[in-house]
Parts: C-alpha cells; sequence; structure tokens
C-alpha cells in the first residue's frame, strides 16, 4: 500500500498561512481547529518554511503573551520538516520518518507538487494498526 492510497484527501488536518502571518491570528485558527497543524508556506520562495502544533504556539504564548500581536510565525515556526513522495509504499515512509524523526511530514507527488500531510495522528494510526513495521 502506498502513502496515497493510506491518506484520505477527507482526513487532512492542517491550516496553511504564509511566514508573515501574525501569531494572534493563529488563535483563531487553533480555536476553530484545535487538532490542525499549520503549514507555514512562503509563497516568494515557493516552499515550505516548517510547521506550528498547537502545543508549540500556547509554549510560546504563554512565554511572552504581550508580543501575540506582534511577532509573525515565521518566529515561532518549527523548520525539522520532511517531504515524502506519496507514492512510496507505508514501509518506505515510515523507515524515512523514523530515520529523519521530522516534526512534520509533508507530501509530494512525482513532480515534487506539495499534495497534502500526513498528520500525526494518522501517524499514530499506522503504528497502532501494524505495529510501525517496515516488512
Amino acid at each position: 500500500m502506498t502513502v496515497r492510497e493510506f491518506v484520505s484527501p477527507i482526513e487532512q488536518e492542517y491550516t496553511i498561512v504564509s511566514p508573515k502571518t501574525k501569531m494572534h491570528k493563529l488563535a483563531d485558527i487553533f480555536a476553530d481547529n484545535p487538532g490542525h497543524a499549520v503549514l507555514v508556506f512562503d509563497s516568494k520562495r515557493d516552499k515550505f518554511h516548517g510547521i506550528l502544533y498547537l502545543y508549540t504556539f500556547l509554549k510560546h504564548y504563554a512565554s511572552n503573551p504581550e508580543n501575540i500581536h506582534i511577532n509573525n510565525v515565521k518566529k515561532y515556526v518549527n523548520t525539522n520538516i520532511v517531504s515524502i513522495n506519496w507514492n512510496k509504499t507505508i514501509p518506505e515512509a515510515m523507515a524515512e520518518i523514523k530515520k529523519l524523526q521530522p516534526q512534520g511530514v509533508f507530501l509530494h507527488n512525482d513532480d515534487n507538487e506539495f499534495v497534502g500531510f500526513l498528520s500525526n495522528s494518522l501517524l499514530l494510526n499506522h503504528i497502532e494498526l501494524d505495529g510501525g513495521s517496515e516488512e
């Protein structure tokens, strides 16, 4: 089974924002979708800059709440991300994820175009279903 077959477009749990998005805008995003990841896309460079989860947002907000209206997402984004071809098999993808240990897993097609995001819940479901075996 490939990643493409495993990931449902309906289950995509992310929101895409610009690196210049103010942190207070994330409060609205996470209020509506606390389980979503926020993917930071730099359209000028045509690439993803990183990822933010609710936990990271709350950690930075709690440490410096007065700057929530001043600071941009770019300052707090986690850049430990990887992009995997969604035509890889699940074992191939899991081996790469285990090796690189990214905070976010983006998916691309054979033309290297963004096609989705592999959420933590999907990763955990895979690990629970078959132990994340690489067979």
